[in-house]
């Protein structure tokens, strides 16, 4: 009898146990979870930031370079990690949305790639101050003969470019 009597008592433990951590686990978000974040402090939001990256391809004479493929990292890790292809007018788009605790100043690193041209990389550090530019990227043929290439154009394209990007950093500092 006495057997029986603990084995009924143990059964009801047990299954009281059971109906309880059930209860806990089907209650309403939050439920039991103090109000105020516990420990007396107070909850804060979470500030974001939108940082937006975009640019454009071209050759080295100007023209868009439609459908090249876009590599951008952030370097936070491969989930940070973005594919994008150009348009028609050769330019590309992208944003990160990030917490600003986290990311309180941007580097994007670019990786570009299309057939007929050789690789292009460009690396743009945008600071702290939030804000972005469009990242131009110039991209030479890959003509297979290294005499094809013209430092005239070249120049020509790249110049007001570098020319651009120094007054822009001098009006920064």
């Amino acid at each position: 009898m006495r057997e029986k009597l603990v084995r009924a008592s143990t059964f009801a433990i047990v299954f009281g146990l059971i109906i309880s951590s059930n209860a806990r686990c089907q209650a309403p978000g939050g439920a039991g979870i103090p109000a105020h974040g516990g420990m007396g402090g107070e909850l804060r939001g979470v500030e974001k930031q939108t940082w937006h990256v975009f640019g454009k391809v071209t050759d080295l004479k100007g023209e868009p370079v439609r459908n090249a493929s876009v590599h951008v990292d952030i370097g936070y890790g491969s989930v940070y990690l973005k594919d994008l292809s150009t348009d028609v007018q050769g330019e590309f788009r992208t944003e990160y949305n990030m917490d600003s605790s986290t990311l309180s100043s941007l580097s994007v690193n670019l990786t570009v790639n299309r057939d007929g041209f050789h690789q292009a990389r460009e690396t743009v550090d945008f600071g702290s101050g939030g804000k972005t530019w469009q990242i131009d990227i110039a991209m030479r043929p890959d003509t297979g003969n290294a005499e094809d290439f013209d430092p005239q154009a070249l120049t020509h394209t790249l110049a007001p470019r570098m020319r651009a990007a120094l007054e822009n950093d001098a009006a920064i500092n």
